[in-house]
């Protein structure tokens, strides 16, 4: 995919949320917080970085790589699902224990319960005065400050990854009777798709998401109302009935699962149609409040953030691709347009996303 060398600001800006804002209250760095300037012997002499990232093999390859990059300090890899990290953390602060330097990953739950629960600091410290060829602006799309929330400048996104959209069964269901998302609503197939668990954030409700934006709030309600998906409590459950022919139509489908069995043989008729059932997962990075070693975590995000590190993130984690315009596509299908990214109408991290989000779990956990 054609990687564009400028794009508009603004369309990032009222895409996701990004450049300067003022601080938000009560998320300062730690007491003295990293200087002004990168100080490698300040992060020297804290010697340590607690890292947390996504507990998959992929992202500890990530971190073996910025441990070659970065000798002088150890880093604590604590691998752990945000919805396991997240209430760890929180509560550990209530009772006055900073113990967390630095989060990257997914950052859906970063922007939903960790930034209202003022639980991370505002990052524009931490990325002030790293090395200039991190930060120019002509090095990212959309400049290098785009925060997940504009007002709360606590997660800087570095990379997009699009995704979502409906499954179909092709050996039950041709593309001759099925190639529009309005079709979802045809009578004939009322208790012919199934969906990964709508009433929780998922990539089930994500896919409702999308369609809420680009059909409307009635066009959800019909689909979850008149034609009666079976729900799944699991996407693995939902992905291995509709390879196995069950049911024709998937929603909140796993996509590597369904990769792993395609290999296999199985499920290989089934064919990804993005329709109006895309959207694109926010990836970023946050600093702990009070974030124990403040100097490592910038030496660390001058890392992170620089060539060497996105291109990393992009070759070792499946999906997207970083927003530096100078690191390599690995995943183009994953890809966004960065040059015309006003396309994607549903970026669930977002505090426009989160709005939708909200209609969407109403609908379906029958609130509204």
């Amino acid at each position: 995919m054609k990687r564009a060398a400028l794009i508009g600001l603004a369309l990032l800006l009222s895409a996701c949320g990004g450049g300067a804002a003022p601080a938000p209250s009560g998320s300062a760095p730690a007491s003295g917080g990293p200087k002004a300037a990168l100080d490698v012997e300040a992060a020297k002499r804290e010697s340590t970085l607690a890292l947390t990232m996504h507990p998959d093999p992929q992202y500890e390859s990530v971190v073996n790589l910025a441990q070659k990059a970065l000798p002088q300090l150890k880093i604590q890899y604590n691998p752990m699902r945000p919805s396991d990290f997240v209430p760890r953390v929180l509560s550990e602060q209530r009772n006055g224990q900073y113990l967390w330097d630095v989060h990257v990953g997914p950052a859906s739950n970063m922007l939903s319960v960790m930034t209202p629960a003022d639980g991370l600091a505002d990052i524009r410290p931490f990325v002030d005065g790293l090395d200039p060829d991190v930060t120019a602006d002509g090095k990212w799309a959309g400049g290098f400050k785009v925060f997940t929330d504009p007002d709360r400048p606590v997660t800087l996104v570095y990379q997009y990854f699009l995704t979502g959209g409906l499954y179909v069964n092709r050996d039950k269901l041709p593309a001759s009777q099925f190639s529009s998302a309005d079709q979802l609503l045809d009578p004939k197939f009322k208790g012919q798709i199934v969906i990964y668990d709508p009433t929780k954030e998922n990539g089930g409700s994500l896919t409702l998401g999308a369609l809420l934006v680009a059909r409307g709030e009635d066009f959800v309600r019909k689909l979850m109302r008149d034609q009666a998906p079976v729900v799944v409590s699991t996407s693995r459950q939902g992905t291995e009935w509709l390879a196995e022919g069950r049911y024709p139509i998937g929603i909140g489908t796993d996509r590597n699962l369904l990769a792993d069995m395609q290999a296999k043989g199985l499920g290989r008729s089934v064919e990804l149609i993005r329709l109006d059932g895309q959207y694109v997962l926010t990836y970023g990075v946050s600093i702990l409040k009070n974030a124990p070693h403040p100097n490592a975590s910038k030496l660390f995000l001058n890392w992170l953030l620089g060539h060497d590190g996105q291109d990393a993130m992009a070759r070792e984690v499946e999906g997207g691709s970083s927003r530096r315009l100078d690191v390599k596509v690995y995943h183009p299908d994953d890809t966004p347009d960065y040059h015309n990214l006003s396309q994607y109408k549903f970026i669930p991290v977002s505090p426009q996303g989160m709005e939708v989000m909200k209609k969407v779990l109403n609908i379906t956990q029958n609130k509204a």
